[in-house]
């Protein structure tokens, strides 16, 4: 017959499993939550978004943090694919998915809710002659 010293082992690694379990298990929970995708972005005076292209699903709560590195001013706004960027305004973004106009240094942090429609969608910075510059990025929406 064992003792019951010889056994402790066994108990104890049970326990341990036991706990990492419920941990994992509340991280899990707490990460299901409808907190909003954070995509960091990044405005430069080369004409350009970094990152240039996203994937993201759809319909949901995305945090844009938009950073401008340079010394002109940039914003970034969702237009559907077709549409004429060297017309488009702030006033043309999608779901009104759109920065505010900022000046060299600034930054701000916007919500916008992806578009329902998996597919290809632009955003652009609507600063006159910046989108014709290349300052374009693509954004693929995927099933949610």
């Amino acid at each position: 017959m064992e003792s019951a010293f010889s056994l402790l082992p066994f108990y104890m690694m049970h326990r341990v499993t036991a706990l990492v379990a419920f941990c994992c298990f509340a991280l899990l929970v707490a990460c299901s939550g409808n907190d909003p995708i954070v995509v960091e972005m990044v405005a430069v005076d080369s004409f350009a978004f970094q990152p240039d292209t996203l994937t993201l699903p759809a319909n949901t709560s995305v945090e844009i943090s938009l950073g401008n590195t340079g010394s002109l001013q940039h914003n970034w706004v969702l237009l559907t694919a077709d549409h004429d960027i060297l017309r488009a305004s702030r006033d043309d973004a999608l779901n009104g998915a759109a920065s505010p106009d900022l000046a060299g240094g600034e930054s701000a942090t916007f919500q916008i809710t992806t578009p329902a429609d998996p597919g290809d969608y632009l955003y652009v910075c609507t600063i006159p002659g910046h989108a014709v510059a290349g300052m374009v990025g693509n954004l693929t929406i995927s099933p949610p």
